[in-house]
């Protein structure tokens, strides 16, 4: 029987846990997630996170990266779309922030809204946000 790359795998998906456990800016959503929205909201942005992994492991077995490195523009392209959506999150937010200060003159109001506000974020959308925010640091 023939040994199918097993080593290979093993060695991939035992950086892939490293690459998952490590602090970056999947480790602060889904603390932020935890902390602002639910626990649950949490687990499922950490869903999200475990997903959008695992689909970028399989398409680089696949070799889809093969193909991206051979089409100069194609990997730009992919590039260009995920600073676009990272601008696009930034820019959101910063709004976000300044709609919330405008509405709430008094520092006093905006403390305990912003500490003990509850979110309007479900939990489809904490799984988008985690699925999101991984395929964009990853690229």
């Amino acid at each position: 029987m023939q040994n199918f790359y097993i080593d290979d795998f093993i060695m991939l998906y035992t950086a892939n846990l490293f690459n998952i456990l490590s602090p970056g800016a999947n480790v602060t959503i889904t603390i932020c997630n935890s902390n602002t929205i639910s626990r649950k909201a949490g687990m499922m942005t950490g869903m999200g996170i475990i997903c959008s992994s695992s689909i970028r492991k399989g398409c680089t077995i696949c070799g889809i990266g093969l193909i991206i490195s051979k089409a100069f523009w194609l990997f730009q392209l992919v590039k260009y779309v995920g600073s676009a959506y990272l601008f696009y999150l930034g820019v959101q937010y910063f709004w976000r922030s300044i709609a919330t200060q405008a509405e709430n003159k008094n520092l006093h109001t905006i403390l305990l809204n912003n500490s003990l506000g509850k979110s309007s974020m479900n939990h489809i959308q904490a799984f988008q946000v985690g699925f999101l925010t991984d395929v964009v640091v990853r690229i």
